[in-house]
Order: structure tokens, then C-alpha cells, then sequence
């Protein structure tokens, strides 16, 4: 370095038999420009000067041997036409005005984006220079990158209904919704270590071929690259120092790491220079890791980025715009100039859907259902597994079934149905628990044998008509075709193709009819009949036929209701002519009406197949938690509701051919998911979930599927995004919402757009593998990981008091409609919409998809790069303040230069398509990749380090040194690039000058 007391700048010094390169010909301005700088010259030069060597070998390096062999074309065809038509030397203006801004006394008098910026610098992070010079390595490093340019040249130049492609792309910068900032406290949304960044837990995955260790590191609790303790020494490696013993690397006043004399530590976790082994990791004194180290690419983060890739090459997101047409419609004119397009706030079923599922968050013990449930994938990940394999045998039943997400049907099934489901859920005074609590508790009682007959029954009772005998092994009787409808004719002959279970519930809506019991008056036959059955069968609840004979029937064992069943159905055979028939006749007697005593009669011999199917031995426990509970009749009023479903499609004397009954097709999914074994493994799981005990409770963890249910459907006001509902239910409303969802895209025929998105997000459940001893488990075996890791993210919320909870639903509910019915969630449709029909986006998506994906040494990569600055921006604390004034700064200069973005973007493709040697590319990737300087690093890195050390010159404190920038320095840097950038007479220009005397005459 030069000392200030040998008087003026010192002359350049070159050796007389050495020929100027371009490098030093380059570094010779810019050392002129520093000598004639109003302040600090001499210190400027002097800074600048130990990076001398380095500089002009980097910079030569980056016009390699290969390159200055093409020289001459290049600088005659390729760079001098866009200096001569003053495109680049246009590009290099707005670059210089942009600077401009930050000094610029009308727009930023207080230099707030300066402080920022400096704040941001002298924070603690995890970034290294060498992830931003590797991830450009790895996007130019595509063979393809001319033909990508190209393609993204023409793309950006497209229309597409409201601007060009790259105005609209431009936008997403340049407009932002604002939400309305968050008051709320306590929670904390980026614990991403223990999340995103956790590394237990995580299956290598053949699918997915990672490549090399992305290393990261963990942070320590200042923010900065947490050092291990020696192993050695049980101290922190020197020159770390520990003064409180808390095993955290002590900071200085700016939260960065220094040594015992108060200096700041600059010792990266990655690089070259140093004590490093094989893999560039920092080892300390005694051959150990310095830092805490982790593979980022074997996270569920990196899982995350690999679905992402997955979701691309798929072309799913081609499939988004059909369904937003669909679902929202066109979108409308909005405020925000000329070009600014959103959808209806007044009609969005999205936000509505979004809405309500977050209102489900509100209750509390749903977040403590998703804290179990995360429980329960941490501490038994086998089960776990098994829960999820089994939601994706009735997911994969379901799309192989003719139902599907977009079925109205289903949704008014379910609309229906919520209100009869209400009544079970009321407390019982006798109990003190609800049916389905008991329920719940009935279930975890039972043996696997008797949970595994639960399958086994339902299975035979949907898969056949009728069972003569109780399967031993095999069942013996007609099976359903599902291929047909309930009823069908062959020829002339109408063909019965009901299930054992459609015909066992018609029996209990026929005979749900009629009177047993002493409440309506002692003198009639429906008080005879109770005073003559009742002490026989457990003394069941006065009402109709069905629901008494369900509580008699509760009260008996199995093998005593077969007997009793065998016997009403021989007796079912006798009849009195012209008067009535078999079991008709009491039933007439008893109040049903002839047709109702006659189709209940007809389906007697469904009694039998129930019996024989082994379905009494669960059905009749579960009957009597109802009889218990006085709830037999909400029990029959939802069987009423199913057959009333299955009467659509035709009845016993009313035979139709059509598919109209939604319950119907619901069986064929309900067989595939009981063969898969999917309903003992979701009993299983409940099983688990019986076993936890609700934190700071008595209850099960079981409780807690009941109490959300239970929360879900209770009549109340409903709190919808646009206006109170009285007198429905979450539930309900949701459903609405579902229903006119799947109505708008049925009309709209986006049913297979629907499809295609619904069958890639189920593959993740539905593609399993079996393993040696026959367990099947899912094919991507880092999806558990992944509904751990989202779990866990809903359960913090359980930690939170009820206050403290509603205030962040009430913000997420705010900044979903914001972004739902904002611009730039219809401009990202737009340009989805656009990506469909353009002929030049599959090069560009391709391209994408490639940095998505990592790859074996020694090919340079993109995809770690990118996981690597992901993870260190999420570890950091960054101020909120210091990123808005950035982001305040880059959407001006945005704005601000939209209209000449196009030319330059067209200029640079001109440029890379008209050298045809390729060195354009070339040099690009010489400037990112490992270069010729004394520690390898990227010329551009080289470029950067000589800046940042001309920079620490404190031109307002007597031009000393400094180890951080502050606001002044900075500001002087920016003043003076920006002017070298903006001068047509002694900066940037002497360049462009330079470039014409290098052009072939």
C-alpha cells in the first residue's frame, strides 16, 4: 500500500519488454479514473494496487487464448454494432442512472436504500461469494444457452392478450400487493432448521439423481456459521473466541464473529485457501470440522425443489390457466394503469375456498390435531407410512372409480348429509361423552382380528349381491358388476345388480316406518308388541321398525341375531292370501303402509348376506353406542339419506338403467381401497393416535378428529370472506364453495385439466414400492419427511393463546385474498396462459427444469447453488426495513427502464446469435468459473474483491481504512461508478473508444 506522506499518486509501472493486454489496458483506466478522483486518491490507488496481478490475469483469463484467437470477429461483428447503434452503451447509461438514484438528493435525501444496503452488508449470513459465481456457472454452462436466449428473446416478445410478455414479467417486480403489515406475535415462520433443513430423516431417492453435497452450514445463534467445539480442546477453534463459555463464537458491535483483539474474523465455509479437506470445508487445528456442516440437498427442501422440477417437466402448470378460466372467469380492469388485470374480489371461489380453510385453523384444537398428527410421524414413522399408503390406496381407488373431484353430485351428497351427521354429535347426560367419542373408543378397543373382519365384511358385502353361507374361506354368491348400474336389462329381463350393502340399507329406509312402543298409547299393536319383545331384547328405545329392531338387535350377540335372521327370513316365506305377505304382514300391522311393508319384506334376505358376511360382529357394538346414546334414530335418518341416494338410480319395484347415484359410485373405490388393505391401516393409525394424550389434557389425540369434526359442521354464523352466513356451518359452507367450484369447471369443460393437476399431486401417495418382506411403502420415500415438516409448520400454532392464534388467522385470511384477487396472481396466469401456445417456450421451460436437477461431478451444476443461497436466506434474520428500501430502489429502476428492457435484451441475443465462434458464451462462463488468481477465485468474484477494498476508503474520516463499509463510503463508491458509467468524456466512453480501435479495418 502507498503511504500518504510519499506525496502524490505514484506513476504505472510496466515492464518494458511485456506487451499491454486487454487486462491491463482495462485496469489502466480504471486506476487513471481513481488518480483523478477529488479525495483519497493516493488510498484509493493504493488499495487498488495489491490486486494488480490478479485483476489483469482474470481479466485476460476471461478472454482466454481460444477467445483472442476470435478476437477480431468478435469485437468487429458481434460488440462493436452494439456500440456503434448505441445499445450497449444505452444498457450501461441506465445502469449509471440507476446508481444515480441512491445519491440522488430529490429522491433518497436521507440515503435510506444506502443504509439499508449497509445494514444488509454488515449483517451476519450464510451467503458465500463462491454460491453466487457457481450458480451462474451453472446456468451458463447449458450447451444450449444461444437456442435458450434466443427462444426467451422471442417469448419476452410476445403479446399476450394485455402487454408483452416481458413487460408483464417485469411487473411482478414493478407491483406489488400490498397486504396489510401483522401486528400478530409468537410465531415464529422461519424455524426452517428444524423444518425445510433437517436432514434426519431424509431417504436417498434413485429417482432423483442429487449429485456431489451441497454443504451448507448451520447458523449460530447471532446469524453467523455456527462453530463447532474441537474435540480436542472442548474449546471453539482459534482464532474464535468464547469469553462466556456458551459454545457461540462472540461478536463486535456489527453481530459478526471476532478474534481476541476485537478483529473481524473473515474464515469462509467453503472455498480453497486454508486448512480444507477434499471437500472445501474449513478443518480447524487438530483436522476437524471447523463449522457445523450439512448436505443441503439431502433436506426436504431440496425434496421440495425436486417436485417443483417434477411439476414442470409434467407441464402441469399448463394445465392452471384452463382451470382459472373455468373458475374465475376473465379477469377485470383494475386500478393500477393501463395494463392491470385481476379477478372479481366480488367472485372468487378460490379465495373463498382459502377463506374458510383457514377459518377451520381458528379453532384451537385443530392445531393441536396437527400436533399430534406430527407427533405421530415423528415417533412412528412406520405407522406413519402406513397411513399415508392407505390414503393413497383410496385416493388411487377413487380415480380409478367413475368419481371424480369435479363430481356436483358428490359435493350435494356431502351438503346434504352434514346435517343428519349434526345430531350424533351432541353430549350424551348418561355418558357424558359423544357418540362419535365412543365410538372412537369402541374402535381402539378392538383386537386386529376384529378390525381386519371390519374390511373383510365390507369388502364381501359391496363386492356381492347376496352370501348363501358365511365364507369359509371363500365366499360363495353372485358378484355386483360395477360395470353396469343397479339395475340393467339383458334383453328384456331387468337384471338386479345391487350390492349386499345397498340392499341391507334400502331395508332400513323401507322399514323405517310404523311404531313399536308405549310413548303413543298402551291400547294398540304397537304397545302390544313392545310390552311382548321388549324384555327380550335389552328394552330398545320406543320408535319406528327400523330403529327399534337396530336396538334390539344391539343388545344380542351375533350369533343370536344370525339365528333370529335365519328365522324371520324362513318366516318372510309364509304370506295370507289377498292380505299380505310374509314379514309384510307384521309390518302393516305395526303402521307401515302396504308398499312400504312389501319392499321391506323383499330385502329381508339382505339380513341374511350381512350375517353371513361376518358385519354383525362390528355393527351390532357400534348399534349399541347409538342405543346407548339415544341416537338410534339419527342413525336410521342417515341411512334413509344413503338409500334415498341409491333410489336415483332406481328402486326395487322401480327399476331404472341410469348412473345418477353418487353412493354408487362410491362402492367400486371403497372395494379397491378394502382389498388394499387401506381401512385396517387407517384404523391402525387411529389406534396410535388413541394411544397420545393431548398435551396439558386428559384427552386422546383421538378426541381431537371428533372435536374437529364436531367444530366443522355445529350450526353457527359462519364467518365467510364476504359477509357473515347465519345458521350454517363451516362444513357446509365449504362445500358450497367446492360445489360451485366443480359446477364452473364441468361447464367449462376443464375436467381434464383438473385431472392431470389432481393425478401428479396424488402420485406422491398412490406410487408405492413393496419391500422384501412384503410392506408396502411409498415410492418416494421422503414424502413422510415432507408431511412431517408441514405439520410440524400448522402445529406451532397450538403453542400459541387463543388470542394470539385468531390475529395470525386473521392475517393469513388477509394476505390470501390479497394475493388471490390481486395483479400479479392474474398476470401470473396470463403468462402461464402464454407459455401454453407460445411455439418458443418449450426451450426455455427445458432450460428451467435443467437447473432443477443436480448432476454428478464433475458437471457443473446449478441446482446445489440454488439450494445453497436458498438456505442461507432463509436462515437469516434479515430486517424488514433494510429489504423494503432495496426493494423500493429495484421496482423504480425497474419501472423506469421497462421501455428500454426489450432492446436490451434484444441487443445481448443479437449479440450471442451473430458470434458464431461461440466466444460471447464462453467468456461468460470464464468470468464465473474458477479462474487463474492466487486463491482459483472467478474473475468476476476477483472484480468484485478489488471494488469492495477501493471502497473501504473512508473518504469522510481522513480516507483511512475501514474492515466494514459505512453509508458515506458507499455513497462515495456509487457517486463516483455512477458518474465513470454516466461521463461521455473520461469514463465508460475511453472503453467504447478502446473497443473501436480493436475493431478489424
Amino acid at each position: 500500500m502507498f503511504a500518504a506522506a510519499c506525496g502524490g499518486v505514484p506513476d504505472e509501472q510496466h515492464p518494458p519488454t511485456q506487451s499491454l493486454t486487454f487486462g491491463e489496458l482495462v485496469y489502466r483506466v480504471v486506476r487513471a479514473n481513481l488518480e483523478t478522483a477529488t479525495t483519497c486518491q493516493l488510498e484509493s490507488v493504493g488499495q487498488l494496487e495489491p490486486h494488480h496481478a490478479d485483476f489483469v490475469r482474470s481479466f485476460d483469463y476471461a478472454l482466454s487464448e481460444d477467445i483472442r484467437n476470435d478476437l477480431p470477429d468478435l469485437v468487429g461483428n458481434t460488440i462493436v454494432p452494439v456500440v456503434q447503434n448505441g445499445t450497449l452503451p444505452e444498457l450501461v447509461d441506465r445502469i449509471g442512472e440507476a446508481l444515480a438514484l441512491l445519491v440522488d438528493d430529490q429522491v433518497d435525501p436521507n440515503r435510506e436504500t444506502l443504509k439499508a444496503i449497509v445494514s444488509l452488508a454488515s449483517s451476519p449470513t450464510l451467503v458465500e461469494s463462491t454460491m453466487v459465481t457457481d450458480l451462474a456457472a451453472g446456468v451458463f454452462a447449458s450447451p444450449n444457452l444461444p437456442q435458450v436466449l434466443h427462444s426467451a428473446r422471442l417469448l419476452m416478445q410476445e403479446h399476450d392478450g394485455v402487454d408483452l410478455v416481458l413487460n408483464d414479467v417485469l411487473s411482478l417486480a414493478t407491483h406489488e400487493d400490498a397486504a396489510t403489515p401483522s401486528s400478530c406475535t409468537g410465531l415464529v415462520l422461519d424455524d426452517v432448521q428444524g423444518t425445510l433443513l433437517r436432514t434426519d430423516g431424509f431417504v436417498e431417492d434413485t429417482r432423483y439423481a442429487l449429485g456431489q453435497p451441497g454443504w451448507m452450514v448451520r447458523p449460530d445463534p447471532n446469524g453467523n456459521p455456527k462453530v463447532l467445539v474441537d474435540a480436542v480442546t472442548n474449546k471453539l477453534a482459534q482464532p474464535f473466541v468464547d469469553a462466556d463459555g456458551n459454545e457461540v463464537a462472540d461478536v463486535g458491535p456489527t453481530g459478526l464473529p471476532v478474534d481476541a483483539f476485537g478483529r473481524l474474523i473473515d474464515l469462509p465455509y467453503l472455498g480453497v485457501t486454508g486448512t480444507r479437506d477434499n471437500r472445501g470445508r474449513a478443518l480447524n487445528p487438530h483436522g476437524g470440522l471447523l463449522y457445523d456442516y450439512y448436505d443441503v440437498k439431502r433436506t426436504p427442501l431440496s425434496f421440495m425443489m425436486q417436485i417443483a422440477a417434477d411439476f414442470f417437466e409434467a407441464d402441469v402448470h399448463h394445465q392452471i390457466p384452463a382451470i382459472a378460466d373455468a373458475v374465475l372467469g376473465a379477469p377485470v380492469t383494475c386500478s393500477d394503469g393501463p395494463t392491470c388485470r385481476a379477478y372479481s374480489s366480488a367472485n372468487h371461489p378460490l379465495a373463498d375456498l382459502a377463506h374458510l380453510g383457514l377459518e377451520l385453523l381458528r379453532y384451537p384444537q385443530a392445531s393441536k390435531l396437527m400436533e399430534v398428527l406430527h407427533q405421530l410421524f415423528e415417533d412412528d414413522p412406520d405407522k406413519a407410512e402406513d397411513l399415508l399408503v392407505a390414503a393413497g390406496d383410496v385416493v388411487g381407488a377413487l380415480q380409478n372409480s367413475t368419481l371424480t373431484i369435479t363430481d356436483s353430485a358428490m359435493y350435494d351428497a356431502f351438503i346434504g348429509i352434514v346435517p343428519l351427521v349434526r345430531q350424533i354429535f351432541t353430549t350424551s347426560n348418561t355418558t357424558g361423552k359423544s357418540t362419535p367419542r365412543l365410538l372412537v373408543d369402541l374402535i381402539a378397543g378392538m383386537t386386529p382380528a376384529e378390525k381386519a373382519q371390519i374390511e373383510q365384511s365390507v369388502s364381501w358385502m359391496v363386492e356381492y349381491k347376496s352370501l348363501s353361507s358365511r365364507p369359509n374361506p371363500m365366499p360363495n354368491g353372485p358378484r355386483v358388476d360395477y360395470g353396469k348400474n343397479r339395475f340393467y336389462l339383458n334383453g328384456s329381463t331387468w337384471v338386479d345388480n345391487r350390492s349386499g350393502l345397498e340392499q341391507a340399507i334400502e331395508l332400513l329406509a323401507y322399514a323405517d316406518c310404523g311404531f313399536i312402543g308405549c310413548s303413543r298409547g298402551t291400547v294398540s299393536t304397537s304397545c302390544a308388541a313392545a310390552t311382548a319383545l321388549n324384555g327380550s331384547f335389552g328394552d330398545p328405545d320406543d320408535g319406528t321398525v327400523s330403529e327399534w329392531l337396530l336396538g334390539a338387535m344391539s343388545s344380542k350377540s351375533p350369533q343370536t341375531v344370525s339365528s333370529l335372521i335365519n328365522f324371520v327370513d324362513w318366516l318372510n316365506g309364509f304370506s295370507i292370501p289377498f292380505v299380505c305377505n310374509g314379514a309384510g304382514c307384521a309390518l302393516e300391522a305395526l303402521g307401515c303402509s302396504s308398499a312400504q311393508a312389501d319392499d321391506a319384506a323383499a330385502h329381508i334376505p339382505a339380513l341374511v348376506s350381512l350375517a353371513n358376511s361376518g358385519g354383525l360382529d362390528w355393527l351390532l357394538p357400534i348399534a349399541r353406542v347409538f342405543d346407548q346414546q339415544h341416537q338410534m334414530a339419527a342413525l336410521v335418518d342417515i341411512f334413509d339419506y344413503i338409500a334415498a341416494d341409491f333410489w336415483k338410480g332406481g328402486e326395487y319395484d322401480r327399476k331404472v338403467d341410469n348412473a345418477n347415484s353418487f353412493v354408487r359410485r362410491l362402492e367400486p373405490p371403497i372395494l379397491s381401497s378394502a382389498k388394499a388393505g387401506a381401512i385396517v391401516k387407517i384404523l391402525a393409525a387411529l389406534d396410535v393416535l388413541h394411544g397420545i394424550q393431548v398435551p396439558n389434557s386428559t384427552d386422546r389425540a383421538s378426541y381431537l378428529l371428533v372435536d374437529v369434526a364436531d367444530y366443522a359442521i355445529k350450526l353457527r354464523t359462519v364467518n365467510t370472506r364476504l359477509a357473515p352466513v347465519a345458521g350454517s356451518s363451516i362444513a357446509t359452507e365449504l362445500l358450497k364453495v367446492a360445489r360451485t367450484i366443480s359446477a364452473r369447471i364441468e361447464a367449462a369443460n376443464a375436467k381434464d385439466s383438473v385431472a392431470a393437476v389432481t393425478g401428479f399431486a396424488s402420485q406422491y401417495l398412490t406410487e408405492t414400492t413393496t419391500l422384501p418382506g412384503g410392506r408396502r411403502v411409498l415410492a418416494r420415500p421422503n414424502m413422510r419427511l415432507m408431511f412431517a415438516v408441514g405439520l410440524q409448520a400448522a402445529a406451532d400454532l397450538s403453542a400459541l393463546s387463543p388470542a394470539s392464534q385468531a390475529c395470525y388467522i386473521d392475517q393469513f385470511q388477509r394476505d390470501s385474498q390479497t394475493f388471490l384477487t390481486g395483479r400479479n396472481f392474474a398476470t401470473l396466469v396470463r403468462l402461464m396462459k402464454q407459455f401454453v401456445v407460445s411455439p418458443n417456450a418449450a426451450p426455455v421451460e427445458d432450460w428451467l427444469v435443467s437447473l432443477l436437477r443436480g448432476r454428478q461431478a464433475p458437471a457443473v451444476e446449478a441446482y446445489g447453488p440454488i439450494l445453497q443461497l436458498t438456505a442461507a436466506a432463509a436462515s437469516a434474520d434479515i430486517a424488514g426495513d433494510d429489504l423494503s428500501s432495496v426493494a423500493s430502489w429495484l421496482q423504480r429502476v425497474a419501472k423506469d427502464n421497462e421501455s428500454t428492457a426489450m432492446t436490451t435484451l434484444v441487443a445481448l441475443d443479437d449479440m450471442i446469435q451473430s458470434d458464431t465462434s461461440g466466444a460471447t458464451v464462453q467468456i461468460l462462463r470464464n468470468l464465473v468459473g474458477p479462474g487463474p488468481a492466487t486463491d482459483g477465485a472467478a474473475p468476476v468474484s476477483v472484480f468484485a474483491a478489488t471494488l469492495g477494498d477501493v471502497a473501504s476508503v473512508d473518504t469522510g474520516n481522513s480516507c483511512e481504512m475501514r474492515e466494514l463499509v459505512t453509508v458515506p463510503m458507499l455513497e462515495y463508491v456509487v457517486t463516483n461508478l455512477s458518474e465513470f458509467l454516466l461521463d461521455d468524456v473520461n469514463g465508460i466512453t475511453s472503453i467504447w473508444k478502446l473497443v473501436g480501435t480493436l475493431a478489424p479495418h
